[in-house]
């Protein structure tokens, strides 16, 4: 313990030289907490009761001007697996994220792993396991780590979240939806793959020119795919020509995702359904078709990737 406040110099990731009774050791610093004196936790916590003197060293974690390898560099890049979390739908119920290995880092891109990470987080509170700010939208998921303790944080920002006080790394790790009442949307993934409760999309759509479809609701504005599933059935008699078609622009050329084509033979009335993953180009953005009015495409959203 140190007297007085002193996490500025002794902050998190900083290495010391101690002088104890075998004589000089270097450890990092691990966790630090200030009341009226300040306590620091070392890595490894080898010292003992003969420490005589404490040395920090000249590079500070936080602003070192030493290179760092490629491998301290952390970019985001969404999801990193194998993470797992599953939510009750309600806002106050617990939203359960865990990893066996997941990786936070801190602005500077020091990063650490972090074992067996198992934190709820809970929109009815606020700072770490709650929420940082928030209205009725998509909520962002991310691990945090102060050095020592593991918590869940929800915010509105899939890039720079408001971190509680003293957490310095943190990891993302995906999102989900509270809607106009209050409720999470029931939701399963593992790693960058989410299942979420059935939304639908489109009922009876009829356009026979490329039409947008509103999916702002059914996958959050960082998805790069979305999962659905589709029904399309024809009122009168099939055509030779007759297909159902999604896309992930207004442009022709991109029409290659077919839900549902010709029947068995011409004159003859059917249905046909289909799963379907569309890479989306642009962020909460799909289009469809059909190619007569008398087909009608109904569309499900199951979930989305990251």
């Amino acid at each position: 313990m140190l007297a007085g406040d002193q996490t500025t110099d002794f902050h998190v990731g900083r290495r010391i030289k101690c002088t104890v009774t075998a004589g000089a050791v270097y450890v990092t610093i691990a966790a630090v907490a200030f009341t009226s004196l300040t306590t620091i936790t070392v890595d490894p916590g080898s010292l003992d009761s003969g420490l005589s003197a404490v040395s920090l060293g000249i590079a500070s974690a936080a602003n070192t001007s030493v290179p760092l390898p490629d491998t301290a560099i952390l970019a985001w890049n969404g999801p990193l697996a194998p993470m797992r979390a599953s939510s009750s739908p309600a806002r106050a119920r617990p939203l359960t994220i865990t990893s066996d290995k997941l990786v936070v880092a801190n602005t500077n891109g020091r990063k650490a792993v972090l074992s067996s990470v198992n934190v709820t987080v809970n929109l009815a509170s606020a700072d770490a396991n709650g929420l940082d700010t928030g209205a009725e939208t998509w909520y962002h998921l991310w691990i945090v780590w102060n050095g020592a303790t593991v918590a869940g944080l929800a915010s509105l920002s899939a890039t720079a979240p408001a971190l509680p006080s003293g957490y310095t790394h943190k990891a993302y790790v995906g999102a989900d939806y509270n809607n106009s009442s209050s409720n999470l949307i029931d939701i399963y993934q593992r790693g960058g793959i989410v299942r979420r409760a059935a939304l639908s999309l489109l009922s009876l759509g009829s356009a026979t020119s490329l039409t947008q479809v509103t999916i702002t609701t059914a996958v959050p504005p960082n998805a790069i795919a979305i999962d659905m599933r589709g029904h399309a059935q024809e009122a009168t008699a099939f055509a030779s020509s007759t297909i159902a078609t999604i896309a992930p622009s207004n442009a022709a050329s991109f029409e290659a995702d077919i839900f549902w084509a010709q029947g068995p033979a011409a004159d003859v009335k059917g249905s046909g359904a289909l799963g379907r993953m569309l890479f989306l180009s642009s962020s909460q953005a799909l289009w469809y078709r059909v190619s007569a009015a008398a087909v009608d495409l109904d569309l499900d959203a199951i979930g989305w990737e990251y």
